[in-house]
């Protein structure tokens, strides 16, 4: 290495660099659109209709404040605790615990999740209370679990603004001790995305799914196998704990103003979800009137509707789909006990639409679409 590039000057980038004015941004934006509608083009909504910017600068995060400087482990604990997560590909939900995750195999939205789970939760806070039980010690014992899909912002930001929400919650009740406010959340990677005929995009899915889970600050996470070896499963966290680094940060999202910015969006919009269902009797009321399924009704055929439209696309289903694939010969995970709504999974039609396919090419065509020698 030549001297010019040995030496150890400390880079000023700050000051090399001229700081650039947002409208001088917006400016050359609207230069490149040519004249293009900038919301169609570049604003992005979530299914609650959050819109996402194309980029976000430091202003956009300024509604979080101070939240933005605590440290993990630091009240309202939105950064987490700092411990990292454990691997626990054979964890068992306590009795009690906040399934949130049976939202999310329904078709939840993420808001719908989160507000939905905190409703249960103080419902459950509340009757603990009122048996004797102390508000810090039934909030202490409370678990919830999430499943993880795809939307790998907005899950991260999701277990984000869980822990923000709880918190919140718990501190209504007036406890001694505000440790006991810190949400204890498992998560496992979601099923309502999988596929039965693509093992391995579902290995893919599952790493990103993590990745979110592990991010966003989970306790601990199971990586389900979906027609591929369980033990890669367990691999997926060794590789992103011992080769990816994941373990050595605390909260690697934090101070993003993308992720800030969608953490105290879906807080927002999940607290007032949450507001409703009390204003309407509490969880048992709104579970037992069929509001809740008639939302998550709404928020599914959603989800339907814009995978069969092509709106939504997932690779190896409805778009770029290997017609040469069989099912696996690993089972798919066993189904969900207990869960009062309905589990599905979004590449199930076109599922059947391939066997339907397969059956008539085999039966009346007398055709084979997958090779007898295929491995």
């Amino acid at each position: 290495m030549s001297e010019d590039f040995a030496g150890t000057e400390t880079l000023q980038l700050g000051a090399d660099f001229a700081a650039v004015r947002t409208e001088e941004w917006e400016s050359a934006i609207l230069k490149d659109l040519k004249g293009a509608d900038y919301e169609k083009k570049l604003i992005w909504r979530t299914e609650e209709g959050i819109p996402v910017r194309p980029y976000y600068r430091r202003q956009d995060a300024e509604r979080i404040g101070e939240l933005a400087d605590l440290a993990p482990g630091e009240y309202p604990y939105i950064r987490g605790t700092g411990q990292g997560w454990e691997e626990a590909q054979t964890w068992v939900p306590p009795a009690g615990a906040i399934r949130a995750d049976y939202l999310h195999e329904a078709g939840a939205t993420a808001v719908q999740e989160l507000g939905f789970a905190l409703a249960e939760a103080v419902e459950k806070l509340q009757s603990a209370i009122e048996t004797g039980k102390t508000v810090d010690t039934a909030a202490a014992r409370t678990v919830f679990v999430y499943a993880v899909g795809s939307t790998y912002f907005v899950e991260i930001a999701k277990l984000r603004a869980a822990r923000e929400l709880w918190s919140a919650a718990v501190t209504a009740f007036k406890p001694e001790d505000l440790t006991c406010a810190i949400a204890r959340i498992h998560v496992r990677t979601a099923r309502l995305n999988k596929s039965l005929l693509d093992p391995y995009t579902n290995l893919l899915r599952v790493t990103t799914e993590a990745f979110s889970a592990i991010a966003g600050g989970c306790d601990s996470l199971t990586v389900e196998a979906f027609g591929f070896d369980p033990h890669l499963a367990l691999n997926v966290q060794r590789i992103l704990r011992d080769e990816a680094q994941l373990g050595r940060v605390a909260d690697p999202a934090g101070g993003s103003y993308y992720i800030e910015a969608l953490t105290d969006a879906l807080a927002q919009e999940s607290w007032r979800l949450f507001q409703q269902v009390e204003a309407a009797g509490g969880w048992t009321t709104a579970l037992e009137s069929g509001f809740v399924e008639a939302e998550l009704t709404k928020s599914r055929q959603a989800k339907v509707n814009a995978l069969a439209s092509g709106r939504q696309t997932m690779v190896g289903v409805n778009n770029y789909p290997n017609t040469n694939d069989k099912t696996p010969d690993e089972p798919p995970p066993s189904v969900l006990a207990g869960d009062p709504f309905p589990q599905i999974r979004l590449a199930e039609p076109f599922e059947k639409i391939r066997e339907r396919t397969l059956n008539h090419a085999e039966d009346k065509l007398g055709i084979s679409p997958i090779p007898e020698d295929r491995p």
